[in-house]
């Protein structure tokens, strides 16, 4: 499982680098991003089931509240706290729930595809878990030291090469006299 953990969080470290080095988002800003689309997700899910599936969703609502009102506070906390020394200390003391949370949402996707709602359903309920284990993951990376992005380099280097056009001004016409 360490294996699986490790892989896994090889790849977020990765899309958080070139996330980072492209236009400036760090691994905080892409946790708080898989907690807002989670948020989004449930809503749009808790509609489809509530308006066209005729289901009560009390249960998902308040698993929505909660996750927005307690893990988005949370992500923005460890970043104004965050240190890089001890940024290996949390990838081990997270691993294990990491673990648990991400063997939670593959349960949750197997039982997901083998229900028999719609398709659709199905999709969100799937990108939901895939949003909720990414938060843990991005929030166990490393923030790359600030620099220049790539979006700011190409925007200075369009500024600079803008063509300055002549200012056209009539000439005076002579007078007649």
């Amino acid at each position: 499982m360490e294996k699986i953990d490790s892989t896994i969080l090889a790849w977020h470290q990765g899309f958080s680098d070139r996330a980072q080095l492209f236009c400036g988002i760090t691994n905080f800003g892409l946790a708080k991003c898989c907690i807002v689309f989670f948020v989004l997700a449930a809503i749009f899910r808790n509609a489809y089931e509530i308006l066209l599936l005729n289901t009560d969703s009390f249960g998902a609502v308040i698993t929505a509240l909660i996750v927005s009102v307690i893990l988005y506070p949370v992500c923005s906390l460890k970043e104004s706290k965050h240190n890089d020394k001890f940024n290996n200390l949390d990838e081990v003391l997270f691993r294990v729930p990491r673990l648990i949370i991400l063997a939670m949402q593959i349960l949750f996707i197997v039982s997901t595809l083998q229900s028999e709602f719609p398709v659709a359903w199905k999709a969100l309920r799937i990108v939901q878990g895939i949003l909720f284990a990414s938060y843990y993951y991005f929030m166990a990376c490393s923030p790359k030291p600030p620099q220049k992005t790539t979006l700011r380099k190409f925007l200075d280097w369009a500024k600079s090469i803008r063509v300055q056009i002549p200012q056209i001004t009539p000439s005076p016409t002579p007078s007649a006299g």
